[in-house]
């Protein structure tokens, strides 16, 4: 299974290699460490809350269309999520975890 995918074999809407400010110094996205924590249904909860307050909020702090994306890309992780079986949303992540090669500074 390819580690940005979950088991719906959807791209994860919330990890971008490309992006590296929710990086972790272990090299794991923030978004990969919640799901370890807490439950798909708790993620739905946190995406749909997320995109909640995003819209609450448009036009009131950064452009519209930079909210709007925002926006979108909760409502995208949401549904990635909905797609998914609880069981299919553990292997998901616990495959991420045997993909992903922790990043262990240098002293």
């Amino acid at each position: 299974m390819d580690a940005t995918k979950g088991a719906n074999n959807m791209k994860h809407p919330l990890i971008n290699p490309e992006s590296t400010h929710y990086q972790m110094i272990d090299g794991f996205e923030s978004v990969e460490r919640l799901e370890q924590m807490y439950t798909r249904t708790q993620m739905l909860a946190w995406a749909c809350v997320t995109a909640m307050k995003y819209r609450m909020r448009i036009g009131n702090k950064d452009d519209s269309n930079k909210e709007a994306v925002k926006i979108r890309t909760y409502e995208d992780y949401y549904k990635y999520l909905a797609t998914m079986t609880d069981s299919e949303y553990e292997l998901s992540v616990v495959s991420r975890v045997k993909v992903l090669k922790p990043k262990i500074p240098k002293c």
